[in-house]
């Protein structure tokens, strides 16, 4: 389902204040990348995430053309359980074809 830009900053705010454990799926044209994060800052123009290693981090410039998307996933990898996710489509989606996403998957700790 496609939500706007103040359904996904109240999202990742809410994943800022609860300090959810994201898994956080790049999926580009020419590269892939997967890590699991927290949000640790979030401004009207940024969401930084640092993974709970402390090693890596996402840094995403909220820019007017990005698109958003919420949703329940289809399937568990590794056996985790997600209660939902918020993709954020890097470009207006095409009648046809993939565009490049990064997809934020909450993680249910129990």
């Amino acid at each position: 389902m496609r939500v706007g830009r103040s359904e996904a900053l109240d999202i990742f705010n809410k994943w800022l204040s609860e300090r959810t454990l994201l898994r956080c799926d790049l999926s580009f044209s020419e590269f892939a990348a997967c890590f699991r994060g927290r949000i640790v800052s979030l401004t009207d123009d940024r969401v930084q995430v640092l993974s709970d290693d402390l090693v890596s981090e996402l840094v995403l410039p909220l820019k007017a053309e990005l698109n958003f998307g919420y949703g329940e996933p289809r399937s568990e990898p590794e056996n985790l359980d997600f209660s939902g996710a918020l993709i954020v489509f890097m470009a207006e989606l095409p009648p046809t074809g993939d565009v490049d996403t990064i997809c934020f998957l909450e993680i249910v700790e129990s």
